[in-house]
């Protein structure tokens, strides 16, 4: 914690302003998880990168625009604490995100479904062209709907605490499509066989892409497989890989058999067609039933 206090004083004399989010702030973590730190210099870039701070101190530093307007952005921004605000930019900023936080949070979930219908379409597609990809697709859509789910319930988004979030949902009519959700994502295949190879392939796929916090994924690993979560361990790592294959959705293809076989191992994919096939119809039909039940009612938050 020293070296973190010493990294926010600097935050500190930073001419930008600077905010913390994550699990971190909102008490929700792991001793394993990062500090997520946002420097608002107003440049819409993807050269997030992770640095360690001592001995077990990870800090991730993401880089954000105070007129940020997109909805998958915003909903990470929700409850975040300010670090530094030298004009009360992001003072103001936050107070427009709480006034209209649930308007985002709509629009969060709406755009979650519409790519849940998307991506269920582009494995129907690649499913009429015997392309081996349809089920990276399939659990794509799945995810997406996991998405929609957690905003509705708790507003919180985090790969790592996934499932501590499912627990805590109300027994419902919507929430009782988790599920759906869970038998199409097989949770309950997790074993440390089978994590140890999505591991290593999704740290395979982050070397290919070139990111750069291949400690944060292997300090999650090693603490959910000493602690024995292994399906939250299981989900964390499917989600990574879901977020590096829309990342490669334009540049991906089947003849890349390197990358194909990093994603299906990270993805933990069987090639069981007729099971695609019921999959796929029930993600639609969730989908579908919870679009019109935003449409009828207007409001689920």
């Amino acid at each position: 914690m020293k070296d973190f206090d010493t990294f926010l004083n600097m935050m500190h004399d930073c001419r930008f302003p600077v905010g913390i989010g994550g699990c971190k702030n909102n008490k929700h973590n792991f001793d394993c998880c990062e500090y997520n730190i946002t420097i608002f210099n107003n440049c819409n870039h993807d050269f997030d990168h992770a640095m360690k701070l001592g001995d077990d101190t990870i800090i991730k530093i993401h880089y954000g625009n105070i007129k940020e307007a997109r909805s998958n952005i915003l909903i990470l921004y929700n409850r975040m604490k300010i670090i530094n605000d030298p004009n009360w930019d992001l003072k103001i900023f936050l107070s427009k995100l709480h006034q209209n936080i649930n308007n985002v949070s709509q629009d969060f979930i709406k755009n979650c479904l519409i790519n849940s219908f998307i991506y269920s379409t582009k494995t129907k597609i690649c499913i009429e062209r015997h392309d081996p990809l349809s089920v990276l697709w399939q659990k794509c859509s799945v995810l997406f709907l996991l998405d929609a789910l957690l905003i509705i319930n708790s507003g919180k988004l985090s790969p790592t605490h996934i499932l501590k979030y499912v627990r805590d949902f109300q027994h419902n009519k919507i929430n009782s499509h988790f599920s759906i959700i869970n038998d199409c994502i097989g949770i309950e295949r997790a074993t440390t066989s089978l994590l140890s190879r999505m591991y290593k392939s999704t740290l395979c796929l982050n070397t290919k892409l070139q990111k750069k916090d291949s400690k944060i994924i292997q300090t999650k690993y090693n603490y959910m497989i000493k602690n024995s979560l292994l399906s939250d361990c299981y989900l964390y790592l499917m989600y990574i890989n879901r977020n590096y294959l829309i990342e490669m959705k334009n540049k991906i293809h089947s003849n890349n058999v390197d990358i194909y076989y990093m994603l299906k191992n990270g993805f933990d994919i069987d090639n069981d067609k007729i099971e695609l096939h019921t999959r796929i119809k029930l993600v639609q039909n969730t989908a579908d039933y919870l679009l019109r039940e935003i449409s009828n009612s207007g409001n689920f938050l």
